[in-house]
């Protein structure tokens, strides 16, 4: 039985992702200057997340395999957490290749270009689902846990949100990001309605984990030198301090 302070907690943080759609383009567009020192910044702290809290708990969820299908060969049950972040990161790797092609072609074929919006923000927009519908494994877990994971999710999705208003500018802006907002309530209201199997929660998390890694490897690593890779690493090792502290305040 789920208690009501984990359901409204996880409520809250959909929330806030909700609302860092709906307002990260005024977010970071008040200092345009400042932008990419800020998303660096950003991206640091993304990615110390998924190193120091999301891989360290999928490699100790392979039970949780058995728990949702039963009874599986061995060498599957060592494949299926990496295959699952292989096929977020692969999924969202083949997007971005389209919508760049789309969006540099010398003639932008206007149906190529919706369509290339429509299959990215459709993945997006499961993306958000999966992370919505996870918030009440992470509220279950504890407070630490769900403000963890709220925060370096919510600075994924500025990062995210600026990738595709770069890609498709107005259209996202207009009506995309307004759908982007509404799924991680849509996520949360799942999760309420079906708890029963918290194994699926640590399956999906290896969907969102290659999602990340992915964003990380193309946008959140800083291209070259300079202030923004100086402020990576400090979002990277401030995260990271702060994670093993929760870590260590938890095993006590």
């Amino acid at each position: 039985m789920i208690s009501d302070g984990v359901v409204i907690a996880a409520f809250f943080s959909s929330v806030i992702f909700a609302s860092v759609h709906l307002f990260s383009n005024r977010f970071y567009g008040y200092s345009e200057k400042h932008k990419d020192k800020m998303l660096s910044l950003f991206g640091g702290i993304a990615v110390a997340y998924v190193f120091l809290d999301l891989l360290p708990r999928l490699e100790s969820t392979r039970i949780h395999l058995e728990n949702v299908f039963g009874q599986i060969p061995v060498f599957l049950s060592y494949l299926a957490i990496p295959g699952l972040a292989f096929l977020g990161f692969m999924v969202f790797f083949v997007l971005e290749h389209f919508a760049i092609k789309t969006r540099n072609g010398k003639k932008t074929d206007r149906r190529s270009s919706i369509y290339s919006f429509g299959s990215h923000f459709i993945s997006i927009a499961l993306l958000n689902l999966v992370i919505g519908f996870i918030l009440r494994f992470e509220a279950e877990s504890g407070f630490t846990p769900l403000v963890l994971y709220t925060v370096a999710l919510s600075l994924h999705f500025i990062i995210l949100d600026n990738t595709m208003e770069r890609h498709y500018k107005r259209l996202y802006v207009r009506f995309g990001r307004f759908l982007a907002g509404l799924m991680p309530i849509v996520g949360w209201g799942l999760s309420v309605i079906f708890p029963e199997n918290p194994s699926e929660g640590y399956l999906l998390l290896a969907l969102v984990l290659g999602v990340i890694l992915f964003n990380a490897i193309k946008d959140e690593v800083p291209k070259g030198g300079g202030k923004e890779s100086r402020l990576f690493v400090v979002g990277a090792l401030l995260y990271s301090g702060i994670l093993i502290a929760a870590a260590w305040l938890g095993s006590g």
